[in-house]
Formats: C-alpha cells, structure tokens, sequence
C-alpha cells in the first residue's frame, strides 16, 4: 500500500513520466477493447456454427475479464474507475483520455474567456437561484432593488412575460460607489 502512494507522489514530481504511463495504459486500453470486440464477435460465430461450448466461455469468462479490465464510464464520459490487468485499482485516475468531454471543453472555454469553469458547468436553475447572493457579493446595502431585478430576470426566462416586451426597465439613481453599474 506504501508502493503505491510512494509511487503516486513520485509520479506527481515527475510529470513527464506520468504522461508516458497514461500513454501506455491509454495503449492498454485500446488492446483491450480491440480484444473485448474480437472476442464478442467470436462469441457470435461460435453461436453460429452451435459451438456452444466455446461460446459459454466466452460468454461467461473471457468478456467479463475484458470488460473488467476496461475503465466505465458515466453519462458525461467522465472515467469512474479503472483496474489493471491483476482487477486492482490503478493509483491515480487518467489525466490523459480516448473521450473530450463536457469538462475538457469547459476547461478550453474557460481558459479562452477567464470565466471560471465552476461558472461554465453550473446549470440555467442554479443560476436563477443563486443570482440575488451572487449580485449581493458585489453590491451591499441594496436588498430590494437586486429583489426586483432577480425577480424580474427570473420571470423572463420563465417565460411568463410576453416576448415582445422587453425584461424589464429599471433607472439606478444614487451617489458614486452605491453599486448602479454592477447591477
């Protein structure tokens, strides 16, 4: 157990090196899928020609031992877990990937633009929800006009205001520094 986070931190130090062990493990994983089809396929034919036999292990040996050996994944095509060829757990989760997912394509955005990638990521709902804290962190002492606004904002992504009217008209009033410009 020691090896391995010694390996781990040894790995993080040496960031050249892990590269070339995900490379190899991506490798790896490509072999097995390449075997996890072949085997399938063999499965297939063996029903075929009634070699039911070959069939049976195959079934029930070797494309479960393939499929173990292969790293799932979720609906977002994020790795869950991953094994290696002995079914331990690997040390460390793949940096690299076969798959660009939603958080590689937010990471890129993100980079490009400067919003953050939590910001990205975070749904329509959250957003509507959390809006009045979110303005409240930059404006202080204004409760009710960032009430309004939130409600008004709210209302229109609801849909429940005709389109052809606009969101809402507001006039900020007040002395430099009361927050009219971040509203």
């Amino acid at each position: 157990m020691a090896v391995r986070y010694v390996l781990v931190f040894w790995f993080s130090l040496c960031p050249h090196l892990t590269a070339a062990v995900e490379r190899a493990r991506l490798e790896q994983n490509k072999e097995t899928k390449k075997k996890l089809e072949d085997a399938k396929h063999d499965l297939e034919v063996a029903q075929r020609n009634g070699n039911y036999e070959r069939a049976s292990q195959l079934r029930f040996q070797t494309i479960p031992e393939l499929e173990a050996m292969l790293p799932r994944h979720d609906s977002d095509g994020v790795m869950q877990h991953s094994s290696n060829a002995d079914g331990s757990p690997l040390p460390h989760p793949l940096v690299l990937h076969d798959r660009v997912t939603s958080g590689d394509i937010a990471r890129v955005v993100a980079k490009a633009t400067g919003i953050p990638v939590q910001n990205l990521l975070k749904g329509e709902k959250e957003k509507l929800i959390a809006m009045e804290a979110t303005l409240r962190q930059r404006v202080v002492g204004q409760d009710h006009v960032l009430a309004s606004v939130s409600d008004s904002v709210r209302i229109s992504r609801a849909n429940l205001q005709p389109p052809t009217r606009p969101v809402a008209s507001f006039l900020f009033l007040g002395p430099t520094g009361v927050g009219k410009v971040c509203i």
